[in-house]
């Protein structure tokens, strides 16, 4: 009864003082490779899908389960299809979503409010410039 009561409250402090260093960028720790790894520019596209598949699958879930006249029973094979399609569908949604919405208004945020603070008028002379005969 003593390992149940404190075996997951130790293995929650023992991984927190572990990976706490990693998080805060302290460079005496062995797994700073892997926060370099995880920090690198290509995870963002996916973070952002994964986090919009996050936000959406719960609505999808209980549209279905209030959209039914009849419960569904317990059943292995319904809860892992259900599983897939709630994923596939999420997933599916938060990808046309980053299309359609996340992707333009992040482009349009790039060109108008942070390149004019890293002097986008040399951009456009180097373009001038390389255009003249």
């Amino acid at each position: 009864m003593l390992y149940l009561l404190v075996h997951r409250p130790l293995f929650i402090a023992g991984f927190t003082m572990f990976i706490f260093p990693v998080l805060v960028s302290d460079r005496g720790t062995p797994l700073s490779p892997v926060k370099g790894f995880l920090a690198h520019s290509f995870w963002t596209p996916f973070s952002r899908l994964t986090y919009g598949a996050f936000l959406s699958h719960g609505i999808w879930m209980q549209f279905h389960d209030f959209n039914t006249e009849r419960g569904v029973w317990a059943s292995g094979l319904d809860a892992f299809l259900f599983f897939l399609a709630y994923l596939t569908f999420s997933f599916l949604f938060s990808f046309v979503t980053m299309l359609i919405w996340e992707q333009p208004i992040a482009s349009m945020w790039y060109e108008f409010v942070l390149r004019p603070m890293n002097d986008s008028r040399q951009y456009y002379k180097e373009q001038a410039a390389r255009s003249v005969f």
